[in-house]
């Protein structure tokens, strides 16, 4: 007997990723690090709706509900910079979870962010 998918199941198991404060084309804080995503398909519509509007979409992925992320946020994966261009709570899926479209970043920022090591 065939199993039955469950298509609102979100997985969170394709790398993880930062999230960094920006201000004036720089990156001067992490506001979380190390979050696991989910890879999702960037869709037809949503693509061609994002090219009309004069942007790209060039990943979505899905995480866990984080608290103060808003689309001034960059979000860093694999060193590669992209700007948050959308976020959708999805409480249709299980778990609940946000999709973010991101546009990887044509100029990259200056990482201004600490890069001490502190001994304990």
């Amino acid at each position: 007997m065939p199993r039955i998918q469950d298509n609102n199941f979100v997985t969170f198991n394709d790398g993880v990723l930062d999230l960094c404060k920006v201000k004036d084309r720089t990156i001067i804080e992490t506001k979380q690090k190390g979050l696991r995503f989910g890879n999702q398909t960037v869709g037809v519509v949503r693509f061609w709706e994002a090219k009309v509007a004069s942007s790209n979409i060039d990943r979505v992925v899905s995480i866990l509900p984080v608290d103060e992320i808003s689309q001034k946020a960059m979000c860093i994966i694999k060193g590669i910079q992209y700007k948050i261009k959308q976020i959708q709570i999805k409480y249709d899926k299980k778990p609940v979870c946000m999709f973010l479209s991101l546009e990887e970043n044509s100029i990259a920022y200056k990482d201004a962010r600490s890069t001490e090591i502190v001994n304990e």
